[in-house]
């Protein structure tokens, strides 16, 4: 079926199917890429903790079905801290993906706003043998939260 229908996309091309094959190509090929490179699997990892290098970048990543995107635990914390890795032994959560829109989600995006005073997610990412761990510090400002990376600095 899969042959037919390209013999007939190479006979006589439609846009809409030409696009189709092309964004599964993309996705096939930033699989197989992430496989053997490290670095990709680096940026990955950033675009999931919502530290993306680019809108492009992001909008790359999309591509990549979400099952294939790593593990992902984070917890939640009232100071900042990088050495929280153990204590993720025992995460609040477990994620599929994009970890960092956790924050968003209502119920706790209500508790953060009811607190009053500034959270951290603690976050960290695996895809095979490459890691992160990042901190958001999430600030309630009346109705609104204010998310931004944490620098020890």
């Amino acid at each position: 079926m899969l042959t037919a229908s390209l013999r007939r996309l190479w006979l006589r091309p439609e846009r809409s199917t030409a696009a189709l094959y092309a964004l599964l190509l993309a996705s096939a090929l930033l699989s197989s890429s992430l496989l053997l490179s490290r670095p990709l699997r680096y940026r990955l990892l950033r675009v999931h903790q919502a530290q993306p290098a680019s809108l492009l970048e992001w909008t790359v990543f999309q591509l990549q079905p979400k099952m294939y995107t790593g593990a992902h635990r984070v917890l939640f914390a009232d100071q900042p801290s990088f050495d929280f890795l153990r204590v993720l032994e025992q995460p609040d959560f477990w994620i599929n993906h994009s970890p960092a829109r956790l924050a968003r989600f209502e119920t706790i995006r209500s508790d953060f706003l009811k607190a009053g005073q500034p959270q951290y997610l603690l976050m960290n990412s695996r895809y095979r043998d490459s890691e992160l761990a990042s901190v958001l510090e999430i600030r309630p400002s009346g109705s609104f939260l204010h998310i931004e990376t944490w620098d020890a600095r």
